[in-house]
């Protein structure tokens, strides 16, 4: 997916909507809209909102999706690749695929 395509879709998964006006978030917005929702795939504190969303076993899925992601098979010690020293784009592939939006070249 593109960066783009990624911020859309986050930006959906997590509240926000499209309207002529501009962009609405169910939570943030209250009046008026804005150009655009946050910059997802490259920005970290965007993702931090982002994934105050998740709850429950999604936690968990996220981060061995995230784990996952980061290890790529680049060795046999999944340790050497914490997942706290993951990119914005790797923590919104891992969201999109725990809420099963992610979507393949």
């Amino acid at each position: 997916m593109t960066n783009d395509q990624i911020r859309i879709e986050v930006a959906k998964a997590t509240g926000w909507t499209k309207h002529r006006e501009g962009w609405h978030h169910s939570v943030l917005c209250h009046e008026g809209g804005r150009p655009a929702p946050p910059d997802y795939p490259n920005d970290l504190n965007a993702c931090h909102e982002m994934e105050a969303g998740l709850t429950g076993f999604d936690w968990h899925r996220f981060g061995m999706r995230l784990e996952d992601i980061m290890w790529d098979g680049r060795g046999s010690d999944r340790m050497a690749y914490p997942v706290w020293h993951s990119t914005a784009r790797q923590r919104c592939e891992a969201f999109l695929r725990v809420k099963g939006l992610w979507k393949d070249a």
